[in-house]
């Protein structure tokens, strides 16, 4: 059978065919990939020239060059696919991770590029993962990142049994001027351990007990938020009350 090859990078790739011929090694012809289209070679060019090359699996992983038929080429092809695409969704999680913690889209330095949702733009892969990626398969990542998000996957957090979390990645810090006189420091002092104390408590309950904390609070909030982001509308009002 034909393997559809489609390459939808920005310049062309070469096959180098080789050839053995009384013991020595030499290249019979090249098949070229040209840029943003799609080529067909036989499955044994595949096989032996394609899914060997660490080069060539590694433009499969991060989408520049795409199997339009991969599902026919067998169950070892699409396992292999497969896992170059996990491989691959695995470093725009990574990507995603070094995104937050940086700030989102509070960092005006990344804000211009990512989308509304705080996911990266195609550039912004781009620059990141050294090559260009198919825009499909971009938008497949930011699509299965962002449910999976609201699923609860993906956060800052330790769990601990008992159900108690623990957060891990970049917090909030107010600054706050010193008071003057020692009484009035003490007074701040103890204000700060509780709210601190609150604000641990806020983190450690599950989406459900959020939301009915939220409700109690009179707090508006979409009905599909993540644990994370209510968790956050909740600590933002509390630390406005303590003003």
């Amino acid at each position: 059978m034909e393997v559809l090859v489609q390459n939808n990078g920005d310049c062309p790739f070469y096959v180098p065919i080789k050839i053995e011929v009384d013991g020595q090694v030499g290249i019979d012809r090249s098949i070229i990939f040209g840029e943003h289209q799609v080529t067909k070679i036989s499955e044994e060019v595949y096989q032996k020239f394609i899914i060997t090359s660490p080069f060539f699996k590694s433009r499969i992983e991060d989408g520049t060059i795409r199997i339009l038929n991969a599902d026919m080429l067998g169950s070892k092809a699409v396992e292999s696919a497969a896992a170059l695409n996990d491989l691959a969704y695995a470093k725009y999680v990574d990507l995603m991770k070094k995104i937050r913690s940086a700030g989102g889209l509070a960092n005006k330095d990344f804000a211009p590029y990512l989308n509304a949702d705080g996911t990266p733009k195609l550039s912004l892969l781009h620059a990141n993962f050294g090559r260009n990626i198919d825009p499909e398969v971009a938008n497949q990542f930011r699509t299965r990142f962002v449910a999976e998000a609201g699923e609860g996957m993906h956060e800052d957090t330790v769990r601990l049994p008992g159900g108690a979390k623990i957060e891990t990645g970049a917090r909030d810090v107010d600054v706050k001027p010193e008071q003057e006189g020692e009484g009035e420091a003490e007074d701040s002092g103890e204000g700060e351990a509780a709210l601190l104390k609150r604000i641990a408590e806020v983190k450690s309950l599950d989406l459900e007990s959020l939301k009915a904390m939220a409700k109690a609070m009179e707090l508006e909030f979409v009905e599909d938020i993540t644990a994370r982001k209510l968790a956050s509308l909740i600590i933002r009002a509390i630390k406005e009350e303590g003003k």
